[in-house]
């Protein structure tokens, strides 16, 4: 197990100052957040300059794609152009994954479009990430229209792709209501042993075999 630094966590420093706290506290790795990226790069470091700062400290993530279920042609582009931005980056650092946050743009549409439109999306973004041998993950907000790890297991089955998978935020799950403390068997199950099944359905079948212990 690696214990990381999450940049968010050190806000109001910048890239360099989070390599330096990650390497000169001793932790393992930083999980880089991306405004803070962008703008070191944004006012013209380089990707050479880049290795330089992150020697010594391994980065495990890139923290992260926001607004994912981007919809608007304007923006959508966009959000590719930002993942292949990322995963290039990423592939550098040899950082194995880009975390994508689905935030707020499809509120107030039903379920199945909110589903099928971020699915949709995250294939696109799943594609540009394997062609750089990337990983993505995906972490959800607590009061966006994907909360529940029952609506990520759906999403992630409607997006079928290898690459992509979760990150468990246990205060998100817990803030925004809807998952029981008795499904975290599930995504063990489902994304450290392999996928023979639809994420839901075992989902379903931790319910079912937790209510029975409590009858």
């Amino acid at each position: 197990m690696l214990i990381a630094l999450n940049g968010f966590s050190t806000m109001h420093c910048n890239l360099a100052i989070d390599y330096r706290i990650a390497r000169e506290t001793g932790y393992d790795a930083l999980e880089v957040w991306v405004p803070k990226l962008v703008r070191y790069l944004d006012v013209g470091y380089t990707l050479e300059d880049l290795k330089s700062l992150c020697c010594g400290v391994r980065t495990v993530c890139l923290n992260a794609l926001s607004g994912i279920e981007r919809i608007d042609p304007k923006e959508y582009k966009e959000l590719l152009l930002e993942c292949e931005r990322l995963c290039v980056v990423a592939k550098i650092l040899r950082c194995p994954t880009v975390q994508l946050v689905p935030t707020y743009g499809l509120e107030g549409r039903s379920w199945a479009e909110v589903r099928e439109l971020t699915a949709k999306n995250i294939r696109k973004l799943a594609d540009i990430a394997a062609a750089h041998g990337i990983k993505l993950q995906m972490e959800v907000l607590a009061r966006s229209p994907i909360h529940t790890l029952a609506q990520i297991l759906e999403v992630l089955d409607a997006t079928a792709r290898e690459n992509v998978g979760m990150v468990i935020d246990f205060w998100h799950l817990w803030a925004g209501g809807g998952t029981a403390p008795d499904d975290r068997g599930c995504w063990i199950h489902t994304y450290f042993t392999g996928r023979k099944e639809s994420s839901l359905r075992l989902l379903l079948r931790a319910r079912k075999v937790s209510t029975q212990k409590v009858a």
